[in-house]
């Protein structure tokens, strides 16, 4: 019910070749034995980081080619791998539900987490999040209501399923104050003046391709001025 990290470092990683997260294998559920429950009941309460650090790593996947001429950050090992990093992360997580006997899935509730990401190659500065992350199988869902970077503020609510050779979003961005500046970190051609308001939907196609859909948008920039609802859908084609 009380638990305290200082300067961890986690690392999350399939690698190519790999079927499962190495998590999976660390923490390989045992046979149970005859009458009793198969999953176990961990929980954790009132847990705080201090200065952690999070590296992911996963093989690269078809959908990563579309913003592999922007600003990726890949490494080689043993095959092309997508590297995400996060540093300086000061956190405090509510309540983690690791294993429960009552369903299956984790849990991960944050109250409060600051940090600096890489997702791609520039760093974006967290000041601020809040909500929580579910996982179960091979989906994980996420409600952020509060997302804060510079001066930007947003929301971000959805899924991502992941499966063999490509992820399958589902994500809808609500930016209430979207300055560019915030954001040259994923698109570095943007104007540093400027600001933006709309919600941002984020969604896999079938066969393939992905939705970008905002509406309720309004633009600001140096001479531009545009308000209303626009889409795009990117694949092999635009």
């Amino acid at each position: 019910d009380r638990i305290r990290l200082y300067n961890p470092s986690l690392a999350i990683e399939m690698l190519p070749g790999d079927t499962a997260w190495n998590y999976e294998a660390i923490f390989k559920p045992k046979t149970p034995k005859l009458g009793s429950s198969k999953r176990r009941w961990i929980a954790f309460a009132d847990v705080d980081v201090f200065n952690g650090q999070v590296a992911i790593r996963r093989p690269f996947v078809k959908a990563d080619a579309i913003v592999d001429t922007i600003r990726s950050a890949f490494e080689d090992i043993g095959g092309r791998v997508h590297v995400m990093r996060f540093d300086q992360v000061n956190g405090d997580f509510d309540r983690v539900i690791w294993e429960s006997p009552i369903e299956k899935g984790r849990l991960f509730s944050v109250s409060k987490l600051t940090g600096r990401g890489f997702i791609w190659k520039d760093p974006v500065s967290i000041t601020h999040l809040q909500g929580r992350v579910t996982t179960s199988d091979s989906v994980v869902g996420m409600d952020f209501d509060r997302v804060e970077f510079g001066s930007s503020r947003a929301a971000l609510q959805g899924r991502v399923i992941q499966t063999e050779g490509n992820n399958l979003l589902d994500l809808v961005i609500g930016g209430n104050r979207l300055t560019f500046k915030d954001l040259l970190w994923l698109y570095p051609q943007l104007p540093e003046s400027g600001n933006a308001t709309a919600t941002l939907r984020i969604q896999s196609q079938q066969p393939k391709g992905v939705l970008f859909h905002a509406s309720n948008a309004r633009i600001v920039a140096p001479g531009t001025r545009m308000s209303g609802k626009f889409g795009v859908v990117m694949g092999d084609t635009l």
